[in-house]
């Protein structure tokens, strides 16, 4: 009995594991690249003046 939980423990781990690996390989080599981006890429950086008194 406890040897069956084991082996649909270790089945189940591996096809959760396999899942992953697929989704990431497939995502990986789809060839949706980003070239362009709508709207615009800015750093926004606030700097403070201080003025002396």
């Amino acid at each position: 009995m406890m040897l069956k939980k084991r082996r649909i423990f270790l089945l189940g781990a591996f096809l959760i594991i396999a899942a992953l690996a697929v989704a990431l390989w497939v995502g990986f080599f789809t060839g949706d690249k980003k070239s362009e981006y709508d709207g615009t890429l800015v750093e926004v950086s606030t700097d403070e003046i201080i003025q002396p008194l």
